[in-house]
């Protein structure tokens, strides 16, 4: 009976290994599953947070583009401007340059002229006063008209009453 009671021994000694085997079996597997749900929550919280992230930088990349989008246009509006500007500018330049051009023109005539009539009264009646001073037109107001004696004499009338 040694034999048996050794063998009843064992198996009980067995028994109670494998009773404690499978007792740290469910513990393990019990951690294993506290471990998988801990890392499928810090992966879900991981992805929300990705998500989150790319949600923001997507929203983020629209606001710039759609402000890209705007300066672009303000620029273009800009730059039309300025051009037209130029334009405007440039069309008074060149009105004012012909008005200029208009004026000395007429400066010239008018100059001219006065020198036609000086050399007329001169001439017409023999003054020769008018005709040195026939400076050309050097500015506003520039001829000197140096007033020429009447052509009729002054006379002295002694009337006795």
């Amino acid at each position: 009976m040694d034999l048996v009671s050794k063998k009843d021994d064992a198996v009980e000694s067995h028994q109670i290994r494998i009773e404690e085997l499978m007792r740290e079996n469910a513990e393990l597997s019990l951690h294993l599953e506290t471990a998988l749900g801990d890392c499928r929550r810090q992966l879900e919280t991981s992805k929300e947070k990705t998500l989150l992230k790319e949600r923001s930088a997507s929203t983020r990349i629209e606001e710039l583009e759609a402000q890209l989008g705007r300066s672009s246009n303000t620029q273009t509006q800009l730059k039309r401007l300025k051009d037209e500007a130029e334009k405007r500018s440039q069309q008074r330049i060149n009105e004012m340059r012909e008005r200029l051009e208009q004026a000395n023109n007429t400066t010239r005539s008018m100059q001219n002229y006065v020198n036609f009539l000086k050399q007329s009264y001169s001439s017409v009646f023999g003054d020769t006063t008018l005709e040195q001073s026939g400076t050309p037109y050097t500015g506003r107001f520039s001829p000197t008209f140096k007033r020429a004696p009447s052509p009729v004499k002054s006379a002295s009338f002694n009337v006795d009453y």
